[in-house]
């Protein structure tokens, strides 16, 4: 039915923006031409029930994917049709497995997931998971400011006013960085947008603490109990570990 489809879906050359869009308008023809008529009166929504009795059985789904093997190199990349994914820092050095699906790459160690990337279908491209390299610049801080992978984030302003803002709190760079790294981490958990509100609060009072973000966290998403912020008490403790209920500290 591939000439069935390319006249009667593709001719005029349909106006798509990428495969989801065209996966979508797709569906849509799909759905459409199910609701229409036969020659007998019944749609062929009907005819596929009154048929189904005669299909066989479904098995185990089938991943539509390629699989393959590769080595984790010293920049926690993996290296795939001459392209570049990224995985945690853990990893380095371990072989690990690669599905390839038709627009997702997902890369696997022990059965266990540890990376999804959208594929890339040109040549020597690399995709860079900020949330990977969190961990190797939170012990590496002098690091930070030149990682590529931070430069490519391209977060919102207030992030890097309040890394400096951190800083000069502390006065020191290097403590400064570790701290502001430990908010990174709840972007992952709670979206770049939603911390980013939280610093634009905190910074007109010049409250430059990851405590002061954790607590106004916990007060935005706790507001129906009633929670309050963190006593002073437990922010004075400045940016330690023990200071934070455990289950707020999510770092």
């Amino acid at each position: 039915m591939v000439g069935y489809i390319k006249d009667n879906y593709f001719k005029p050359t349909p106006p798509f923006t990428g495969f989801a869009s065209m996966n979508e308008a797709l569906e849509n023809q799909c759905i459409r031409r199910m609701h229409q008529q036969t020659l007998e009166g019944k749609t062929w929504e009907q005819r596929l029930l009154e048929e189904q009795p005669q299909f066989l059985p479904l098995r185990d789904p089938y991943e539509c994917a390629r699989i393959v093997e590769a080595k984790v190199d010293t920049y926690q990349l993996v290296h795939v049709e001459r392209n570049r994914y990224s995985v945690p820092t853990s990893y380095v050095d371990q072989r690990v497995l690669i599905k390839l699906f038709p627009f997702q790459v997902v890369i696997l160690s022990n059965h266990k997931e540890i990376a999804r990337h959208d594929r890339f279908f040109q040549k020597d491209e690399e995709h860079l998971d900020p949330y990977h390299f969190l961990a190797l610049l939170e012990k590496k801080t002098r690091a930070y400011e030149e990682a590529k992978v931070i430069h490519e984030w391209h977060l919102p302003s207030i992030y890097e006013r309040f890394h400096k803002g951190i800083q000069a709190r502390v006065m020191s760079k290097s403590k400064g960085t570790r701290e502001f790294i430990a908010i990174l981490r709840l972007t992952e958990t709670y979206g770049v947008a939603k911390i980013a509100k939280i610093l634009h609060v905190l910074k007109k009072d010049y409250r430059y603490s990851f405590q002061e973000v954790v607590s106004t966290l916990r007060v935005w998403t706790e507001a129906k109990h009633h929670v309050s912020p963190l006593s002073d008490a437990i922010i004075a403790n400045g940016n330690s570990a023990k200071a934070l209920p455990d289950e707020i500290y999510i770092c």
